[in-house]
């Protein structure tokens, strides 16, 4: 008789030889992790009460399929995806013809759902089993010193089952018993048959009619096989049967019905015909190499029916075929299984279309796979620089240090080497980003709708996340009332009452001054348009010693850079973050 430790020694081989599962224990749930670290996804078979009936031993198991939530439950969905179809593999294999002979599984199998279980916080399904052991209660394989008699003379008892393990018996040796009727029904139950056991019974073809009421027919004897749809899509003789199926919308049950054995069939060419037929988890059965044979369209189908690890299986080609929209439904677990190849393959315009949320786990997840280019147009377009500080190795830091200056605007050279020559800085020039702003344009300065019509004197400067009330405080004051006045300071614009203003510092104002300008007025352009003076403006810099004086600027000559007692008076601006 098939024993606990060898089922338990089977599911263990089974779980050992899967490509996802980890880890594989047996015992009581709480024993999960009390030992060891668990390295996850997790197989874990938790024996359940049991019983004898009709010479079978009904043995069950709860077997649960578990891996890691990440912090924030963003991959809840992706885990439950990948756990179920964890537990449907393994089920697949229990219910394996070869093991027949030592168990049935019964096909009335139960799954059920948990999140946020255990100490781990994990997620997954408990999938609940029963296999039919044959239990002939044979006296004589007893361990003990009492010899039964024997005196039947009749041989071993019965053993009657089906295929499909639904009706399984034993009966003693000179018993008899009645096999029960099979009921045959097609998927739809517009047929059905009742057929005695001592009968056989010929199933009738199918019956196929088209719009224009022309009748085809489809075999009976003919199984639906990845062969048979390739004779359908091709042959001539048949070419009818296979229009009249799309056209009764038959065919899509028919493929959906496709077994794992027969998705490992098909070809390039069935794919090019079927694709948009099949389920999520047939997508999810395919190949590697099916996957990669699959067209741009067909990609555009199936993106959103595939999990992490066939994302990760995509060539670099078609990472860069998916659609903004596909792109911006990427889980935080398909962009973490991203190759550095693919990742390097995602162009700006799809980086653009991705939540902050998604680029953040693209920083996390990817630094080191990011190209320059990636970090230049996250940096300018998409995420904030402290992020990419906070984050950044001193390498990459290195090798993109340009994108952490601003050019000054000076394009006349004076001198080989001097800033008009070289023109340092993350802008293409003064007025123009190197990569799209928000609005969807390489303006640097734009209102707050991204036009240039600054209907309500506010500012945005795309190159350093700073909003501008573009006109002046003319009004001069001390420097502790000019902190004051900013602070509480608000500006009335389309998108509402903007506030959380201040003072600008030293390197603030000193970045929106355009040192080409003629005579070097240097904030006499759009979108500011002032005309310079010697007067310096305030900005919230203090001198340290003495630290009764501060930093005034002048807009006309730069750098002319003076100090002022804090209780004399000037003029000054006003500043927020605006991103």
């Amino acid at each position: 008789m098939f024993s606990l430790n060898q089922f338990i020694s089977l599911l263990n081989s089974l779980a050992s030889a899967h490509e996802q599962i980890k880890t594989f224990g047996e015992g009581d749930v709480w024993e999960i992790g009390a030992s060891e670290a668990v390295q996850y996804p997790l197989m874990w078979a938790v024996p359940q009460p049991s019983s004898t009936a009709q010479k079978l031993l009904n043995m069950k198991f709860s077997i649960i399929f578990a891996d890691i939530l990440d912090t924030d439950k963003s991959n809840e969905q992706d885990v439950l995806s990948d756990t179920m179809q964890m537990a449907l593999d393994i089920l697949a294999q229990l219910n394996d013809p070869d093991y027949a002979d030592n168990f049935i599984l019964d096909p009335n199998a139960s799954l059920t759902p948990f999140t946020e279980k255990f100490d781990d916080d994990v997620a997954g399904w408990k999938a609940d089993i029963n296999i039919k052991i044959n239990f002939l209660s044979d006296r004589c394989a007893v361990p003990s010193t009492i010899v039964p008699s024997v005196s039947s003379p009749f041989a071993a008892p019965v053993i009657v089952r089906n295929s499909d393990g639904s009706y399984s018996v034993s009966f003693d040796a000179g018993g008899t018993g009645i096999i029960p009727d099979s009921v045959i029904k097609n998927s739809d139950k517009s047929f059905t048959h009742n057929l005695p056991a001592t009968e056989s019974y010929t199933v009738p073809d199918s019956s196929v009619t088209d719009s224009d009421g022309t009748v085809s027919s489809l075999p009976a004897t003919k199984s639906f096989t990845a062969k048979t749809l390739q004779q359908l899509i091709n042959s001539v003789a048949v070419s009818t049967i296979y229009n009249d199926l799309v056209t009764s919308s038959k065919l899509d049950s028919l493929v959906q019905s496709l077994s794992y054995t027969d998705l490992e069939s098909l070809t390039t060419s069935q794919l090019d015909d079927i694709a948009g037929i099949l389920t999520s988890v047939q997508i999810q059965l395919l190949s590697d190499g099916q996957l990669n044979d699959l067209s741009t369209s067909q990609l555009n189908y199936v993106t959103g029916l595939l999990g992490s690890t066939q994302i990760a299986t995509l060539t670099s080609t078609q990472i860069g075929e998916l659609t903004n929209t596909q792109i911006s439904e990427l889980t935080n677990s398909q962009i973490h299984q991203l190759t550095s190849t693919q990742v390097q393959a995602l162009t700006n315009t799809q980086i653009g279309y991705m939540s902050s949320t998604q680029v953040q786990e693209l920083i996390n997840s990817q630094l080191a796979n990011l190209s320059t280019s990636q970090l230049q147009y996250i940096l300018g377009s998409v995420m904030s620089n402290q992020f990419l500080q906070d984050n950044l190795s001193g390498s990459q830091r290195n090798s993109i240090n340009e994108i952490y200056t601003l050019q000054t605007g000076q394009t006349t050279s004076y001198a080989t080497g001097d800033d008009g020559n070289l023109q340092h800085g993350r802008l293409t020039d003064f007025f123009t980003l190197k990569t799209n702003n928000s609005f969807g344009n390489t303006h640097r300065f734009t209102d707050e709708n991204g036009a240039q019509v600054y209907a309500s004197n506010y500012v945005i400067d795309h190159a350093t996340g700073l909003g501008w009330c573009r006109t002046e405080q003319t009004t001069a004051v001390t420097w502790s009332t000019a902190i004051s006045n900013a602070n509480g300071f608000s500006l009335s614009t389309s998108i509402g009452t903007l506030s959380s203003f201040y003072l600008p510092n030293m390197s603030e104002f000193l970045s929106i001054m355009n040192m080409e300008n003629s005579n070097n007025v240097v904030l006499n352009y759009a979108p500011f348009n002032i005309v310079g003076t010697s007067t310096g403006r305030w900005v919230s810099t203090s001198i340290s010693s003495p630290n009764t004086s501060a930093v005034k600027i002048s807009t006309v000559v730069i750098p002319q850079l003076t100090t002022g007692a804090k209780t004399a008076t000037a003029p000054y601006f006003v500043v927020r973050r605006h991103f």
